[in-house]
């Protein structure tokens, strides 16, 4: 069985590019998408698809964050250009 590909919780789709506002005031953008195959140049598939689900953000700090499922208190800000 394939896992849905993720949603916020407006039911949007993630989507590679998003910019996001994490908890507390984390803000950054989705780098890969797992159920998707979506991953930017710099975060190539080969080294990432391990996780099996979920995406990643990278915080304006260069902090990565996975996750499995979207939290709660993920917003959508813009989808990219």
């Amino acid at each position: 069985m394939t896992a849905s590909p993720p949603t916020y919780t407006g039911g949007e789709p993630v989507r590679l590019g998003d910019r996001v506002s994490g908890p507390g005031t984390a803000r950054g953008e989705v780098v890969f998408v797992v159920e998707r195959a979506e991953f930017a140049p710099d975060f190539p598939a080969s080294e990432w698809a391990y996780l099996k689900r979920g995406f990643m953000v990278r915080e304006t700090d260069g902090t990565l964050v996975h996750y499995e499922v979207s939290h709660a208190d993920l917003r959508l800000l813009s989808r990219a250009e």
